[in-house]
């Protein structure tokens, strides 16, 4: 993937627009219901915080070539990924590991990589987010014309 697809995306994420993955392979009966893509809304801080701490522990990083290394760690990217869908403190408590055996046993292991490494692509765009955001509100702030002062004299 290209860099300016990942900043949009990361900047989908923060305005809260959320990501879609659609998964091509789903099984029949998700795609009747209508269950065949996988939405990661904004994530929180404590869950990008979550899943940075199993990235890590684990020491995974983007060796998307190498298969037999992804296929080793496959448990781990689900966690990732099960953690990054649930977005929650409570839920992330309670759900991960059920998720995490769902994504193993349902999702075929090309999406899980493909949502993996956009993942972790966008926990690196996030500084340039970030940055970008704070210049906006500063430029907003410096050209904005100051209210509620009064002029001397006056």
């Amino acid at each position: 993937m290209d860099e300016q697809h990942i900043q949009l995306q990361a900047a989908n994420l923060l305005l809260e627009r959320g990501i879609r993955f659609p998964i091509i392979d789903a099984p029949f009966y998700l795609k009747i219901l209508r269950l065949n893509k996988i939405t990661i809304a904004a994530l929180k801080p404590g869950t990008i915080a979550e899943y940075s701490l199993i990235i890590i522990s684990k020491q995974l990083d983007l060796r998307i070539n190498d298969r037999e290394y992804l296929n080793q760690n496959v448990e781990s990217i689900c966690k990732v990924i099960a953690i990054a869908i649930l977005n929650s403190r409570i839920k992330i408590a309670l759900l991960t590991g059920i998720y995490t055996k769902m994504l193993m046993w349902k999702i075929p292991f090309t999406e899980l990589v493909k949502i993996f490494v956009t993942l972790v692509e966008m926990n690196r765009a996030a500084d340039f987010t970030t940055i970008t955001t704070f210049l906006t509100t500063m430029m907003k702030m410096m050209l904005s014309p100051k209210v509620g002062q009064k002029r001397k004299g006056s």
